[in-house]
């Protein structure tokens, strides 16, 4: 007995010591944690942990060590749910997963990837879609970054959303996507008393980045102050300075008819008064930051970075289109790279991932982040003193949207490549990302011959002088300008059989008369000229011909020119606004071309009404543009 009471005494001692050990050894493995990012945030220490909901605090603290048993379950669980299709199920106990796995970045990642790309598309409609695409996204923005604010990773996967998800064509409803993602941004990046489907500006990103953090601070302006007091004193429904900026940024887009006609007069006989635009601007700021999480400081610097070069006006910058996905994927990018010196060889992949975020979302912005808007239909207008004096236009959002490239956006491209080029000859210890050389040269390839076709010869001729001298043992660049446009038109045209050629410069120019419709000439005027240089390929070993287009199989560029517009307004996937406004501008400038497609319209509804007795026509003139 004697023996076992020393030996129960000797235990007890030793794991006293374990224990007094493991306790003076805790503060370092935490500060290890924490340094490391492992435990940024732990349930039971410190300020920090007022920084954790409750729902996220409590989960923690409870299961002590059977947590790993329970988000085992939880896995297995969320996957099964997945599988039958009981998605919301599913997603409250992602929710949950990752409430007991705050710290882990991994984690929030896999379960927005989760929601936005593998949930999504089982659905089948695309507004079911794209509630499970923002749900993905604003789970990583909101809550993933809160608790994991220096992850690379978190940040990655919320560009990438943005850029493949939203901005690029794998998802049978990007178009939907891109539609609802400008829909809700348009009335946040346009002053309230201007057109909504206008594109922002510089200017107003500059002021709303210059505002102050708080509406107390804007009220100590007095004209402000004089201003949310006139206007509050202009309609009872609107009680609070709180009130009145969510109605400055709804009212476009809600049914406003409660409120008063004094309101909108008032809005309306201010709109150049610096005092309500400091207003209206702070209504749409505070937006972008609550809902959006965009900063307009940063959205101004960035603006200032990769706005697109106006080329008339002596190469100022215009603002980034915020309405598009692009820039929202490259705000994340940049935001993310803020960290990317806290440990590159742990960091390398993801460093690199947001780079290629960067540079490639201006290249989409250069191919097709030039955003058109259709279909802002007024719903009803108010009337001021002079009852034909139309006052404001309350107007409902039912839009569509059109991309097309924005050639103002290659010089920024390019650039950024080149910057992007130079910050790893400058960091030798660091490994660039791979094909970064290639896609630079591709992309000043392509940007020159726009450039040159569009008649930005200047432009042109600078960039191709630059590729002389980045490349000078390349033959390619050892001719004149003229020569190498014309090369590179013949080496993609060589890919081009005779067979095809029709078809493909019918849908040259069939696009030439949609970018026409929208008012981008310079796109117009680039499809046009590509048409006509494959046409003139194919036709020079036949001109002496008595009749070439015989051998070829190609009309004349005339009739091929009438043959596509009759095409574009004979597709019923074409939407008649769109055939509307071209009509509209046939009209005007073309109005030899306008009557022979009128003859054509009502022969073809002459055939309709003879062959099924029905008189509908879904194209023409008589159809009136929206009001945009």
């Amino acid at each position: 007995m004697k023996n076992n009471f020393f030996i129960n005494l000797l235990l007890l001692i030793l794991i006293g010591c374990f224990i007094g050990g493991a306790a003076y050894m805790l503060p370092d493995m935490y500060q290890q944690r924490v340094k490391t990012e492992i435990d940024r945030f732990d349930s039971f220490r410190g300020e920090e942990t007022n920084q954790l909901s409750t729902d996220i605090r409590v989960p923690t603290a409870a299961m002590f060590a059977f947590r790993s048993v329970v988000i085992d379950y939880l896995w297995i669980r969320a996957e099964t749910l997945k599988q039958e299709g009981q998605y919301f199920d599913a997603m409250y106990i992602a929710r949950a997963i990752c409430a007991l796995q705050p710290n882990l970045a991994s984690v929030w990642d896999f379960q927005g990837w989760n929601m936005a790309y593998n949930i999504s598309v089982g659905l089948p409609t695309g507004s079911e879609r794209w509630h499970w695409v923002k749900s993905g996204f604003e789970l990583l923005r909101d809550l993933g970054l809160k608790y994991n604010p220096r992850s690379l990773k978190i940040h990655w996967s919320i560009a990438w959303i943005f850029q493949h998800k939203i901005g690029a064509i794998a998802d049978d409803y990007h178009r939907y996507y891109k539609t609802m993602f400008a829909y809700e941004m348009a009335p946040l990046l346009t002053p309230c008393y201007s057109v909504i489907s206008a594109r922002c500006t510089f200017e107003d990103i500059q002021a709303m980045a210059e505002l102050p953090e708080t509406f107390a601070e804007l009220l100590n302006d007095q004209a402000v102050a004089d201003m949310v007091d006139a206007l509050l004193a202009t309609d009872d429904n609107i009680n609070t300075a709180d009130e009145l900026l969510d109605v400055l940024v709804k009212f476009r887009t809600t049914d406003n008819s409660k409120y008063s006609q004094s309101f909108f007069d008032l809005i309306l006989a201010n709109k150049d008064n610096p005092a309500f635009q400091k207003i209206d601007r702070f209504s749409r700021a505070k937006v972008l930051k609550a809902t959006w999480k965009l900063e307009p400081k940063a959205m101004h610097r960035l603006n200032q970075l990769y706005g697109p070069i106006d080329y008339v006006n002596s190469g100022n910058r215009k603002s980034l289109d915020w309405r598009t996905p692009w820039p929202y994927a490259i705000y994340w990018a940049d935001h993310g790279l803020q960290y990317r010196d806290q440990d590159w060889s742990r960091n390398e992949m993801n460093i690199t991932r947001l780079e290629r975020v960067i540079y490639t979302c201006l290249q989409d912005l250069y191919s097709y982040g030039n955003l058109k808007i259709f279909q802002f239909r007024p719903v009803s207008a108010f009337s001021g003193n002079d009852a034909q004096q139309e006052v404001l236009e309350k107007q409902q959002l039912e839009l569509q949207v059109f991309n097309s490239q924005d050639l103002e956006m290659f010089q920024v491209a390019y650039k950024a490549t080149v910057d992007l080029d130079k910050y790893y000859q400058d960091h030798p210890d660091q490994e660039p990302p791979a094909s970064l050389d290639i896609a630079r040269e591709n992309l000043v390839r392509n940007g020159i011959q726009s450039l040159y076709l569009t008649g930005f010869k200047e432009y042109a001729v600078k960039y191709y002088n630059q590729l002389k001298i980045d490349y000078p043992d390349k033959e390619d660049y050892k001719v004149t300008l003229d020569e190498f446009v014309k090369a590179c038109m013949k080496e993609q045209i060589l890919q081009i059989t005779p067979k095809y050629a029709s078809d493909y410069i019918l849908n040259l120019l069939r696009d030439s008369y949609y970018q026409l419709a929208v008012s981008e000439d310079e796109n117009a005027y680039v499809r046009e000229q590509w048409a006509l240089q494959i046409y003139e390929y194919f036709m020079k070993d036949f001109q002496n011909d008595p009749d070439p287009t015989k051998r070829t199989a190609l009309p004349s560029i005339p009739d091929m020119k009438y043959q596509a517009l009759v095409m574009m307004l004979s597709d019923d996937s074409v939407n008649p606004n769109i055939k509307a406004l071209l009509m509209a501008r046939i009209e005007l400038e073309q109005p030899s071309l306008y009557d022979r497609i009128m003859k054509e319209i009502n022969r073809q509804r002459q055939e309709i009404e003879k062959a099924a007795g029905d008189s509908s026509n879904s194209y023409g003139p008589q159809q009136q543009p929206v009001n945009q």
